[in-house]
């Protein structure tokens, strides 16, 4: 699913619309494959983690939306000229981090760390569940939908970890430590 111009131009075709102020309609495909027609008031292209989100003005839902760009299909022309809003509360740019921290994942993984609760909070984001385990030990369940990414992630914690309950996991932080392994042994 993506825009017959390409993700560059598909850019740049929002960027026009959120610099002439004009509503924007497109068929958007969420996480889950279901597509929904919208209206919307653009205001920011906001890059987070590697991927092009818009932030505006969902006109059919009455409230300040994000959408990944790669999941929308612009229909032109655009829409009717539109007022600006006031900005969200605390601004364009934290609520998209806001919108992306809380967003349903797919996927839950769930990892037993060897470190208190209250140092991990302090280095996770909002959407990462944490309960204690014992005054030494947590357990976090950590959406996202790919398991290679979370092996990754579980590294800036700087904590022993177990996986819990996800072989696809498991097998993504074993190919992991054999990368680095294997890299550890060559000469420099």
């Amino acid at each position: 699913f993506s825009n017959e111009e390409g993700p560059v131009r598909s850019r740049e075709i929002l960027q026009a619309a959120i610099h002439a102020r004009e509503q924007l309609r497109f068929t958007y495909r969420d996480a889950s494959g279901s597509e929904t027609h919208r209206e919307v008031e653009p205001y920011r292209l906001v890059l987070h983690g590697a991927r092009w989100y818009l932030l505006g003005w969902d006109v059919g839902r009455g409230d300040w939306r994000t959408f990944r760009v790669d999941r929308l299909r612009v229909k032109v022309p655009n829409g009717r000229r539109f007022r600006p809003r006031p900005d969200p509360e605390g601004g364009f740019e934290s609520f998209v981090v806001r919108a992306l921290e809380t967003a349903s994942w797919q996927q839950r993984y769930r990892v037993r760390l060897l470190a208190p609760a209250a140092v991990i909070r302090g280095r996770a984001p909002a959407s990462v569940a944490i309960e204690p385990d014992g005054d030494d030990a947590c357990v976090v369940t950590v959406g996202s939908d790919n398991a290679a990414m979370v092996a990754k992630y579980l590294a800036w914690w700087d904590a022993p970890f177990e996986v819990l309950d996800s072989p696809e996991l498991l097998a993504e932080v074993r190919l992991l430590a054999q990368r680095y392994a294997d890299a550890s042994r060559r000469p420099s």
